[in-house]
């Protein structure tokens, strides 16, 4: 008498079909889910990075004893649009620019320049008038424009849950808080 002492190890085909499909379904489940996380962390380092220039921008105008600007855009050729970055100046005579200088005027510095053009995200003013740059006085103050201004940080998904709203106070603090009525 013959007997059959070999095991066959492996999966089925039907096994194998059958895991396929739960895969393809977590898959479907998961990536729109992975897709909204990644977008939403992207704006909230976006709105962490533009906290933190702004708060450096107020803390250089302190530590120099002078006007420090932050203005939209690299070179401050942004607009009104704050998406592709910002650069932070130290501002020797105060017009906001970035100035060559002149006969008995300094050069304007350059202290730190922003590209966020990879993060595919949005920074707009909330509301009021149109703020392509803050000057800090030698206080701290919120120099120019001199009002209180709330700006709104959001994925390239627009989930306004997920965005961020950075103001600034007149007396030149800055703040954060999540979500926001609107995006971009």
């Amino acid at each position: 008498m013959k007997t059959n002492n070999s095991s066959q190890k492996g999966f089925t085909l039907i096994e194998l079909l059958v895991a396929l499909t739960i895969l393809g379904i977590l898959l479907v489940a998961g990536v729109p889910t992975l897709f909204n996380l990644v977008q939403n962390m992207a704006a909230r380092s976006t709105s962490d990075q533009f906290l933190n220039a702004l708060n450096y921008a107020r803390g250089e105008a302190v530590a120099r004893v002078g006007n420090v600007t932050i203005c939209s855009g690299l070179n401050c050729a942004g607009g009104v649009a704050w998406d592709n970055g910002w650069t932070v100046f130290v501002d020797f005579n105060g017009d906001g620019l970035i100035s060559a200088g002149g006969v008995g005027i300094a050069a304007d510095e350059v202290i730190r320049v922003s590209d966020n053009s990879a993060n595919n995200t949005t920074i707009r003013q909330a509301a009021g008038t149109a703020v392509t740059r803050i000057t800090y006085n030698r206080l701290g103050e919120n120099q120019s424009p001199g009002t209180a201004v709330s700006f709104r940080v959001c994925g390239s998904n627009n989930d306004i849950v997920a965005a961020r709203t950075i103001g600034v106070t007149t007396i030149g603090s800055g703040t954060a808080q999540s979500g926001t009525a609107v995006c971009p």
